[in-house]
């Protein structure tokens, strides 16, 4: 054993060029001759009947018995496989037979493949519809988390609306697009990030554009006491007269530092609904307060006042 092994490595230069000499001869000859084989392409549909596109995603491979030269059937793993077929006398949905379009099956004349079979799928069936497109509103989902003391006052993208397109089934039921959810947790300051959007159908709905720019407004919790708000009552029968004492109120509020700010008297309303809330004989009443979406009301002071109703002198 030994011997054969010192013999080796004393030889393996002239044997290793032997064996690829033996290799090359092998391959010369065998690459010659005719074999059939079964691959799998990539299959795209390329063209549709007109103003049609597809509804359902097809198969994205197809398998083919294919015939040709060692050398040919080699060559294959180095050129574009792409399957690419043409329906435009399609009008509406069908099965079809692949065998039926083997002619568009093509593949570098020069290589000398010829494909004698569709393996698999034998059918593909096509779902079609008329194609829609449109603009529709752009819908961010985020969870973002301010550390205590400051908050999300509002966020907004570079697109309002973007344009979708696609099957006029799907395309016209899109009341907005949705963007892939912006985490963020721990925030002090405003930031800006990129997010995708996503297709109701991927490769069937097309969004354009598919990435937005998002920008998070995070500012400073702070709170502020407004005077001087008119009590309101509301639905008093015509034959009477209702006061409130007193006239006005204060309102503690609370929210982002640059909307509280410059919060004016008048976006607060301090109500009271006679018709529903008035008891005969209770004389303090609770007010409800309403602010705007992006403020919150903390307290009011006074919290309770009087009504003083009085009866309406009828005239001829």
């Amino acid at each position: 054993m030994d011997k054969y092994l010192s013999y080796i490595k004393a030889n393996y230069r002239s044997l290793s060029g032997s064996v690829f000499l033996a290799l090359l001869l092998w391959f010369t000859i065998a690459s010659d001759k005719e074999y059939t084989h079964v691959i799998k392409v990539p299959l795209s549909i390329e063209t549709l009947g007109e103003n049609l596109v597809l509804t359902k995603k097809p198969p994205q491979t197809v398998r083919l018995k294919v015939k040709g030269t060692g050398r040919a059937l080699f060559a294959l793993n180095f050129v574009d496989q792409q399957i690419g077929i043409e329906f435009p006398e399609i009008t509406s949905s069908q099965v079809l037979s692949l065998n039926d379009y083997k002619n568009q099956f093509q593949f570098p004349r020069d290589l000398g493949v010829e494909i004698l079979d569709v393996v698999s799928p034998k059918k593909i069936s096509l779902e079609v519809d008329t194609y829609e497109e449109r603009y529709v509103p752009v819908k961010i989902t985020n969870d973002i988390k301010a550390v205590p003391g400051y908050l999300l006052v509002n966020y907004f993208s570079d697109f309002d609306s973007v344009f979708v397109s696609g099957p006029k089934s799907i395309v016209e039921k899109m009341h907005y697009v949705e963007t892939k959810i912006i985490k963020n947790y721990d925030v002090r300051f405003p930031f800006e990030t990129t997010t995708e959007l996503i297709s109701p159908r991927n490769e069937i709905v097309t969004i354009e554009p598919k990435i937005i720019k998002v920008n998070f407004n995070i500012e400073q919790l702070v709170e502020r006491t407004v005077y001087n708000i008119p009590i309101q009552i509301l639905n008093v029968p015509t034959n009477l007269t209702a006061e409130a004492t007193p006239t006005t109120i204060s309102v503690r509020v609370k929210g982002g530092e640059t909307r509280v700010s410059s919060l004016e008297i008048d976006e607060i309303d301090v109500l009271f609904d006679y018709a529903s809330d008035y008891q005969s004989g209770k004389l303090n009443y609770l007010m409800q307060v309403k602010t705007p979406e992006d403020v919150t009301w903390v307290e009011v002071s006074p919290q309770y006042f009087n009504i003083k109703l009085v009866r309406k002198e009828e005239t001829l």
